[in-house]
């Protein structure tokens, strides 16, 4: 091989694989579209949700009631026992994982390792 064609495969460049090849893309979606879903939906979920633990709360303060035994219930309590906080949570750890993944492995300078 002459000293022409070595100089030439140093500075050849890899080929530029597609975006949508990395897996760190595909996270980065999954973890946007989820957030952007539950933003979406997020209010009609709250309001199906307060109404189904109020429902909830009446039967089990009826229950109460009929077999005479005092309990805990609060039908007027406004917090939820069930949120999608977790849910929020999960998809903003995939979001911020993703981003640094892609921007990791896709678009951040790398180092000259070639100083000839």
């Amino acid at each position: 091989m002459t000293s022409q064609a070595q100089n030439q495969d140093k500075s050849a460049k890899p080929p530029v694989r597609s975006l949508t090849d990395s897996v760190w893309f595909w996270v980065y979606l999954f973890g946007t579209g989820g957030l952007v879903a539950l933003y979406i939906a997020g209010p009609k979920y709250r309001q199906r949700q307060t109404q189904l633990e109020r429902q909830f709360s009446a039967r089990q303060s009826g229950g109460q009631a009929v077999s005479g035994v005092d309990g805990p219930v609060d039908p007027t309590n406004s917090e939820q026992i069930i949120s999608l906080d977790p849910l929020v949570v999960l998809m903003g750890t995939l979001l911020a994982i993703g981003w640094f993944g892609l921007w990791y492995h896709r678009f951040r300078k790398r180092k000259q390792t070639d100083n000839s």
